[in-house]
């Protein structure tokens, strides 16, 4: 899953702005905003089957290994103005089962809620939108 930003206007934006200082501050917000969705979803509440049923939008947490899912969000920098929030190794494969789901268990997808349920685009637009401001400010 990824977040794709769509800037109307955008051309007219960089004839009035210096493009260097653009693409320094949008790459700083664009890894703070990473940062943010990574923090945000380790602080889902925690759901599993005995406590709260299936159906429950949060992190899955196992009963008996409680917390190796929410532990192994990692972000990391892709490069200029990209970055990711993704499951580390301790729980890849594991964490791929839970968000997309098997033949015997319904997909569990909490990036996706993440961003749709507990406010995660809205974050991510405050940030991007206050670097933009910094920029237009002379």
């Amino acid at each position: 899953m990824s977040v794709t930003i769509t800037l109307e206007g955008f051309d007219k934006f960089l004839a009035v702005v210096d493009p260097a200082r653009f693409t320094k501050e949008m790459d700083k917000a664009v890894n703070r905003a990473a940062e943010v969705l990574r923090d945000e979803t380790k602080k889902m509440p925690p759901v599993n089957k005995e406590r709260t049923g299936f159906y429950a939008k949060g992190i899955p947490v196992a009963p008996l290994h409680g917390g190796t899912l929410r532990q192994s969000i990692q972000k990391r920098r892709l490069g200029l103005m990209a970055a990711e929030v993704y499951i580390g190794e301790a729980a890849q494969d594991y964490g791929g089962f839970v968000h997309q789901g098997t033949s015997k268990m319904i997909a569990r997808p909490f990036f996706k809620w993440q961003l749709e349920d507990f406010r995660g685009k809205e974050k991510i637009e405050v940030i991007l939108t206050a670097a933009l401001e910094r920029v237009a400010k002379p």
